[in-house]
């Protein structure tokens, strides 16, 4: 009996021969909002550097198929964070530009940190941002939030800061480790929903627009989805 099932397409060789116009929407289309991680060491290392800034996710892959679809990328993603990432040996850290869209990408910096080092990445950003607005949607974890916000008026007074007054999201991280799995090697990450936390959820995000009547807040859970360097890594 004949059936209508189909292989799912994984190659188009003719994409080139398509108009100009049509491959540009495809290329645009294809130029998601992501979830970028970022993380920090906290303490120098083996050399007695301090990496200010490391991560493990991975860059859009528009940017390394063509000259075309890198071109459109580089106009997309606008912000070149300088970032560490590990390297092919044990222990080794390399110097890479980290591509962000401050307007639609969403930043999750991992593990307790410093305010004061949280606004300085702000600045960086609006500084390297071509419209000079900054970062919009940001992710920060429950142990920051913790550790920093010990007060009402602390926690009025930081998000009032013109580095934070702009952004339209912010969410809270369940994930309390200060790095990202070890397998995770040029990955992606994902937001998921914390289970059974559903009237915490809705009670803290009520709360925060009660104090601050400004910006969505939402608590999720941080999903790693290594990429094919992490299997080659392990």
């Amino acid at each position: 009996m004949a059936t209508n099932s189909q292989t799912p397409l994984t190659s188009f060789p003719r994409f080139p021969a398509l108009p100009t116009e049509l491959r540009i929407k495809i290329w645009n289309e294809s130029f998601i909002p992501r979830v970028v991680e970022l993380h920090s060491q906290n303490f120098p290392d083996l050399t007695g550097n301090f990496h200010q800034w490391e991560s493990n996710s991975s860059n859009p892959a528009a940017l390394s198929v063509c000259f075309e679809s890198r071109m459109l990328a580089r106009a997309h993603f606008t912000v070149l964070l300088p970032v560490f990432t590990p390297g092919s040996k044990s222990g080794e850290l390399t110097l890479r530009d980290l591509y962000l869209n401050p307007a639609s990408d969403l930043l999750a910096v991992l593990g307790r940190m410093d305010f004061e080092r949280l606004i300085d990445l702000f600045k960086v950003i609006q500084l390297r941002d071509p419209e000079v607005r900054g970062l919009r949607r940001f992710c920060l974890s429950l142990r920051s939030w913790t550790h920093s916000f010990h007060f009402e008026a602390q926690t009025r007074m930081i998000w009032q800061m013109a580095a934070f007054s702009q952004l339209e999201e912010l969410v809270v991280l369940m994930y309390d480790e200060q790095r990202p799995p070890d397998n995770f090697r040029d990955g992606e990450c994902a937001l998921e929903a914390v289970p059974g936390m559903d009237a915490f959820s809705r009670l803290f995000a009520a709360n925060w627009r009660q104090l601050f009547g400004s910006a969505e807040l939402r608590l999720m859970n941080l999903k790693f989805i290594p990429g094919p360097v992490s299997s080659a890594a392990t």
